[in-house]
């Protein structure tokens, strides 16, 4: 919030904190100087109706805080890098950490859970040792009725194809997709053998507004793309009791705390509530002093007189097929096919010999 404390997020941060803390009326208070500023602002809407007042569910972010169940499917793929959609949805574990994996770290640390995928000992022990065991006794029995030769060719067969079984699922772990990808699916299973159930009744409520994962830029468009979870493989290979040790410290710090806030507020509570200590002072004011307001009465200003010569107008959405991307400076048309007929903007490497 110091660093950007005129930016919507930040103070959508800070309000759901606030609220983490007990201290609605400071929360309330930063939603209002967000609506004066940022009214159509989506993000706005949903903090709106987390904090009991009313909106319409057409956007994702009010979406995903007052609808339930079959409704929510929509969005697994219009937006797929939002994990709270799949675990709002029966069966969409693997979906949720396919797009966003940090949306089950505050489960996996409290059950110590380590990032890094393995099979279960059960598994193990089946493949490595119960099975060739199995190949084995298979090969001396065909050894003993049709001869030496059938019997190790027989066993060697077998080995084989469980080798190769075992290297064919490993290059499916591999093949990355959006919906029931291998590795994922096999995630989720080891997160159900350690207890680990993220689902909305445990995660504090407007997560979906702050989460966030890798962040690139294509033509000068900032994209989030996730953090998808078979990314833990990349991670560096300490051992699991390092990781372990680590995890069970976090865990207690996770118990000594103030559990965040999980539900939204009903309607109308602030007639009821007493106002916290010191709630006549802005709660940004209080937090982080004088810095919070400087430059917003320009910025309110600028963007209620751009609103409202918007409206005078009209709606001005265009398709972004239709944009002039030549006057916003972004490089288009790169193919060599495409260089003859274009004369706009292009990339240092890329220009026509």
């Amino acid at each position: 919030v110091k660093q950007d404390p005129l930016g919507v997020r930040p103070r959508i941060a800070a309000a759901l904190c606030l609220l983490d803390r007990g201290d609605w009326h400071q929360a309330l208070s930063i939603y209002r100087e967000l609506r004066e500023s940022d009214v159509n602002d989506p993000r706005v809407k949903a903090l709106s109706v987390i904090l009991g007042h009313d909106a319409d569910t057409e956007d994702i972010e009010v979406s995903l805080v007052l609808e339930k169940g079959k409704s929510l499917r929509r969005w697994l793929d219009d937006a797929p890098v939002n994990p709270v959609a799949g675990l709002a949805t029966k069966g969409g574990i693997d979906e949720a950490i396919n797009a966003n994996v940090m949306i089950v770290s505050h489960e996996a640390v409290r059950r110590g859970m380590t990032p890094r995928y393995s099979p279960s000992l059960f598994m193990r022990i089946v493949q490595f040792i119960l099975l060739p065991m199995i190949y084995v006794v298979i090969g001396i029995g065909l050894d003993s009725i049709y001869g030496p030769a059938e019997g190790a060719v027989a066993a060697m067969t077998l080995f084989v194809l469980q080798f190769g079984l075992h290297r064919f699922n490993r290059q499916q772990r591999k093949q990355i997709q959006h919906r029931d990808q291998r590795s994922l699916v096999e995630y989720a299973k080891m997160m159900k053998r350690f207890k680990v159930k993220p689902n909305r009744e445990n995660i504090p409520v407007g997560t979906h507004l702050l989460l966030s994962g890798l962040l690139v830029t294509v033509n000068g468009v900032v994209l989030d793309i996730g953090l998808p979870g078979w990314m833990t493989e990349r991670l560096p290979k300490d051992s699991d009791k390092t990781i372990r040790s680590r995890l069970k410290r976090n865990a207690l710090s996770i118990s000594k705390n103030r559990p965040g806030k999980l539900s939204i507020l009903s309607s109308g509570w602030w007639l009821k509530r007493p106002k916290e200590e010191d709630g006549d002072m802005p709660a940004l004011e209080r937090l982080i002093g004088p810095v919070a307001y400087r430059g917003r009465q320009t910025m309110v200003q600028k963007k209620t007189t751009t609103l409202n010569r918007s409206t005078s107008i009209g709606p001005s959405k265009t398709p972004v097929s239709e944009l002039n991307l030549s006057r916003r400076n972004v490089p288009t048309h790169t193919i060599a096919s495409e260089r003859s007929t274009y004369s706009g903007p292009r990339r240092p490497g890329q220009r026509r010999k």
